[in-house]
């Protein structure tokens, strides 16, 4: 099985309500690892599907679940997986 590996372009917190690229990376992401539905990936847009996603991968992985990808969460996120 191949490996999946994700990198952010920005270093910016992805929160509720930002849009872009990075924000669409990390609902596909979220969706390959199971944490986001499918139909929401993608859409770029940081909505409270993403957040919650995002709250119950933190939780997953121990860390702090506040809902905001920062530095700890990306981390986490762009370790390489199978």
């Amino acid at each position: 099985m191949k490996k999946t590996r994700f990198f952010f372009k920005g270093n910016e917190d992805l929160i509720t309500n930002v849009e872009g690229k990075d924000v669409e990376d990390l609902q596909t992401m979220l969706a390959a690892y199971g944490f986001l539905k499918s139909s929401v990936a993608k859409n770029g847009r940081f909505c409270l599907q993403t957040k919650q996603a995002v709250i119950d991968f933190q939780r997953f992985f121990k860390l702090k679940g506040d809902g905001v990808v920062g530095p700890v969460t990306k981390t986490t996120l762009q370790q390489p997986r199978c």
